[in-house]
C-alpha cells in the first residue's frame, strides 16, 4: 500500500497560522498592500527624476526570501511567508549632483488621522538615513496624503528636529501650512509640494534644497 503524505500545512515549516504580526526583518505575510504602494511611487517618481539634470536615482529591491506560498499560487495578489535578507533599505538611492542619496516614499492610510513617521519608517531606515544625512549625504521622505491628492517631500532633518522635541507624527494639514508658509516668507522649510511648478519640477527643487543645506552645514 502507498503511503499517504501528509497534509501540506504539516509540511510547512511555518506555524500555521502565523502567531505574530509580520515585521520587515522577520518571517511573516506578505500581502500585496506594500507592493502596490511601492510600484505607485515607483511610476510617480522615477519619471520625476528622469527630467531633472544631473540626478541619477533609481528604485532599490528589497531582497525577500520566500520560505512558503500561503495563497494565490504564482499568481497576482498572492501571499507568502518569508522574510527580508537585510536590513531595511530606503526606497529610492542614488545621486544628484555627485552626492549620494536617500529617499523613502510612504504613503499615509489613515484618512483623517496624523501620519505617524516613528511607526511608518522602521528603525533600520532611520539610522540610513540619519548616517548617510550624517555623513554628507542628502536623506528625505517622500509622502503620499491619504486621498492621495497631496504629495509632499520632507528632509530627513524636518523629521529628526521633530523628533529630537518629543513628536512622533505630522497631519497633512501641517505640511499643507509648511509649505504656505515656506512660499510667503520667500524660504525652504524642508517641506515641498510636488504638485507645484510641475511634479519634476517640485521633485528638483526639493533636492537642490537638500543639496544647498548640505552644502551650509
Amino acid at each position: 500500500m502507498t503511503a499517504k503524505l501528509p497534509p501540506l500545512r504539516a509540511m510547512n515549516p511555518l506555524p500555521w497560522p502565523p502567531k505574530t504580526a509580520p515585521t520587515r526583518r522577520g518571517a511573516g505575510m506578505l500581502g500585496n498592500r506594500k507592493a502596490k504602494q511601492g510600484r505607485l511611487w515607483e511610476d510617480l517618481a522615477l519619471p520625476m527624476f528622469s527630467g531633472i539634470s544631473s540626478c541619477e536615482i533609481d528604485k532599490t529591491t528589497a531582497p525577500f526570501r520566500i520560505t512558503a506560498m500561503i495563497t494565490g499560487g504564482a499568481y497576482r495578489g498572492a501571499k507568502v511567508a518569508g522574510f527580508f535578507e537585510k536590513k531595511g533599505q530606503c526606497d529610492f538611492v542614488g545621486r544628484f549632483r555627485g552626492v549620494h542619496v536617500e529617499l523613502e516614499a510612504k504613503r499615509h492610510c489613515q484618512i483623517g488621522k496624523p501620519w505617524n513617521f516613528k511607526s511608518a519608517i522602521d528603525g533600520d531606515q532611520m539610522e540610513r538615513l540619519s548616517r548617510n544625512r550624517a555623513g554628507g549625504g542628502l536623506s528625505g521622505v517622500l509622502l503620499m496624503s491619504d486621498d492621495g491628492n497631496r504629495l509632499f517631500a520632507i528632509s530627513w532633518s524636518v523629521i529628526e528636529s521633530a523628533m529630537k522635541r518629543g513628536r512622533k507624527s505630522f497631519s497633512v494639514p501641517d505640511l499643507a501650512q509648511a509649505v504656505d508658509f515656506a512660499n510667503d516668507i520667500g524660504d525652504a522649510s524642508g517641506v515641498f509640494d510636488l504638485h507645484q511648478r510641475g511634479m519634476a519640477g517640485g521633485m528638483e527643487r526639493f533636492l537642490v534644497h537638500l543639496y544647498e543645506r548640505r552644502e551650509q552645514s
